[in-house]
């Protein structure tokens, strides 16, 4: 209940930050608002998989009763990871004009401006996920939260001042460094002190965390890659209303976010102690499903209503859309908790799975773009056939088959 709440807290956030955007900006300028985010999103949220990894990594540790930083590890880890921002970061933002120039973006600001964020989204996770890993929920929910609540106050400000979509993404900046900030300054004493960071990242701990961050890339493209589509093949306007819609939809894909957040170091200590976790999975598919046909049905019966308030009637165009994203971020909320789930028990071959499912959904964007229905109907239906192939995996996952595939960890084995 408490990460629920932290979460629904962030939510909330992200969803008055995109409100308070959209009723400014208008659905011209709002549609480079949510296509930046979408590409942020696309660029640093498969770094949740960095989060992922340490998570599993501290919750085994703490298992066995090791330090947060044994043998450094996790500053280790922390300092390669915000090497390869800043490195990322510099090669894009010598490309930003043609970043801009490819999504027709106004403002070249906005552009450099959300490139500056992928620097502290790269350290981040690392350190959300040590706090993850120790199962200090109060504490992570206030990670999510406070830098959501920031965002909001910061584009308030910066749209109330004038600078349009580059202070939306001023704000998201100042979010990013909140973000990082909360578990930094909480955690110091658990870590080495920061100039003593030294950046390693061994190739075994390379080839382990790829296919993490390659299953969390999947679930970002899979759930985003529409929205650049969108802005790429329908007029500004239109990309603006399908923003909006997908604003609102991508609340069922979001709220669920809870369980999964803590579904994941519970399933990690219990796979180190030979425990059974198949309940797990079974009460945290129910609890989501539960919580997406909820939302779903409201989608469905008032969804004009729905639309008005929350972004205004200059987009009820968005109002036909509802019902198809309803059933997409059901589907992609419940194929969240078994890649999860999995990662869990350390098994990765989902995250291929995904990626190629993600691949293939893109080519079907390629040849299916004419309508907005179009794109969502190949959401719909590239969800539903993962869904079905990754469920089906589950069943190997038996307890007595967990003792032999339980590997040593591979963050200790030197």
């Amino acid at each position: 209940m408490i990460v629920f709440i932290g979460v629904g807290v962030a939510n909330v956030g992200g969803y008055l930050f995109h409100l308070v955007s959209a009723r400014s900006l208008g659905p011209d300028s709002y549609g480079d608002v949510a296509t930046l985010a979408a590409v942020i999103g696309v660029v640093t949220l498969p770094l949740s998989g960095a989060q992922v990894f340490i998570a599993r990594h501290v919750a085994s540790g703490r298992g066995k009763s090791r330090s947060l930083n044994d043998a450094n590890y996790v500053t280790g880890f922390g300092g390669a990871m915000l090497t390869a921002g800043s490195v990322l970061a510099t090669v894009l933002l010598v490309l930003s004009p043609v970043i801009q120039r490819v999504l027709g973006i106004q403002s070249l600001m906005a552009v450099v401006i959300a490139i500056l964020v992928v620097i502290p989204s790269f350290l981040a996770p690392v350190l959300i996920g040590a706090v993850q890993g120790q199962q200090r929920f109060v504490l992570l929910a206030s990670a999510l939260a406070i830098p959501a609540v920031a965002r909001v106050a910061a584009a308030a400000v910066a749209l109330a001042v004038g600078f349009g979509v580059a202070g939306t993404m001023g704000a998201t900046f100042v979010a990013a460094l909140v973000a990082l900030a909360i578990p930094l300054v909480t955690l110091r004493h658990g870590l080495a002190p920061l100039r003593t960071w030294r950046p390693r990242l061994s190739r075994t701990d390379a080839l382990a965390v790829l296919p993490v961050v390659a299953g969390t890339l999947a679930i970002t493209c899979l759930t985003t890659d529409d929205l650049v589509a969108a802005k790429v093949v329908f007029t500004s306007h239109e990309a603006g209303l399908y923003g909006a819609a997908s604003l609102i939809g991508r609340v069922i894909l979001y709220l669920p976010l809870a369980i999964v957040t803590v579904l994941l170091p519970d399933v990690s200590t219990r796979v180190s102690e030979g425990r059974d976790t198949s309940s797990l999975l079974i009460r945290s598919l129910l609890a989501t499903a539960a919580l997406c046909l909820a939302f779903g049905a409201v989608y469905v019966v008032l969804p004009h209503l729905i639309v008005r308030v929350a972004v205004g009637s200059s987009y009820s165009g968005s109002s036909s859309l509802l019902w198809m994203f309803a059933v997409a971020m059901t589907l992609y909320s419940l194929l969240n908790v078994i890649l999860f789930y999995r990662l869990g028990h350390g098994e990765t071959r989902i995250c291929w799975v995904l990626l190629g499912g993600a691949v293939v959904q893109g080519a079907i964007y390629a040849a299916f773009h004419s309508t907005p229905q179009e794109l969502l109907a190949a959401s719909i239906a590239t969800g539903a056939v993962l869904l079905a192939v990754t469920a089906a995996g589950v069943q190997s996952l038996r307890p007595t088959a967990l003792r032999h595939r339980i590997r040593p960890d591979p963050l200790h084995e030197a």
